[in-house]
This record gives structure tokens, C-alpha cells and sequence, in this order.
């Protein structure tokens, strides 16, 4: 958020930390569903309780990000301690090992909604509700917003309309 401050950047996409609204403008905000993935081979094939899983390797995201501590919170909430493998900063290498069966990944809907209806990753069925979360697209807070930012805003606010996140 530093580029965004200094004005080295006019849009930034995050997860949306509690407070951010008080030092930048929201102009858009998405909810939208963690899927918990993992590759064909390793599905459970009936729903499952998040408890069950404590046995298989977890591939998280990295400790100081807030969508990890979100993460975090909807596994203590459930009582689940996680075996974790690995923590990355990308869900695109996450998918990837969880691909070649190296464990489970919480991972965005939205990142994996193609892999899960080509049969290349499977969601894990929960008897627990799944975490939800929320994208949030930022600027500074300014009087002017530069007419390619505008622009950018407006065309993103679309998309994510039509994309339905």
C-alpha cells in the first residue's frame, strides 16, 4: 500500500483489513468464498468435517497477510489445527502442488473456479459453512482521480459484475 500512497499507483485489489476504508477510498467491494482444493486423487468423496483433515499436508499463504489471518480465524472458530506443509505468497504455485497432490489449499473461488470444472482440482465439501472474504479495490483519497484511473475503476466495477465475485 506504500505505491498507492505515494502516489506510484492509483487502483490497488485487496483484502479488505478492517480500518483501510478510513485512510483510502473504497470503490469497489466483492464478498467471495475460500474453496478448500485438493487434487482428484486425494478427495474425500462424501462431505467431511474440517477436523478430518488434520492429517493431510496444508499449503497456506504467508503468516503477515491478512487473508491468512483470515484464514487463521475460520480454523481456530472450527477448532482445526492444520499440518502445514508450506506457506507461499501466490495461489497460482499453491494450485500447482495441490494439482500434483501435495496436499490441501484454501484458496479464492474465483482463482480456482476453472481448475474445480475441468476436474483438475476438487473442493473439498465441508459440513462447516466455507470462510468468506472480501476484495476490495482502493485509491488514495484525493479530489482527482487522474481520467485513466477513473476509467480503469469503472471497467474493473464491470467485470466484476459480469464475473459475478
Amino acid at each position: 500500500m506504500a505505491e498507492l500512497e505515494d502516489g506510484s499507483l492509483d487502483v490497488v485489489f485487496l483484502v479488505l483489513r478492517p480500518g483501510t476504508e478510513k485512510k483510502f477510498a473504497v470503490e469497489g467491494l466483492w464478498k467471495f468464498e475460500v474453496s478448500l482444493v485438493t487434487s482428484p486423487r486425494l478427495a474425500p468423496r462424501r462431505r467431511v468435517s474440517l477436523k478430518s483433515l488434520a492429517q493431510h499436508p496444508f499449503l497456506l499463504y504467508r503468516q503477515e497477510s491478512y487473508f491468512e489471518e483470515q484464514i487463521d480465524q475460520y480454523f481456530q472458530r472450527h477448532g482445526f489445527v492444520p499440518n502445514v506443509a508450506m506457506r507461499l505468497d501466490n495461489a497460482e504455485p499453491m494450485k500447482a502442488l495441490v494439482r500434483s497432490g501435495f496436499g490441501i489449499s484454501p484458496i479464492p473461488h474465483w482463482a480456482v473456479r476453472k481448475e474445480i470444472e475441468s476436474g483438475e482440482l476438487v473442493e473439498i465439501r465441508l459440513k462447516e459453512s466455507p470462510p468468506v472474504s472480501q476484495l476490495a479495490m482502493i485509491r488514495r483519497r484525493t479530489r482527482h482521480v487522474p481520467a485513466p484511473a477513473a476509467a480503469f475503476i469503472q471497467l474493473a466495477e464491470e467485470w466484476m459484475e459480469l464475473a459475478q465475485l
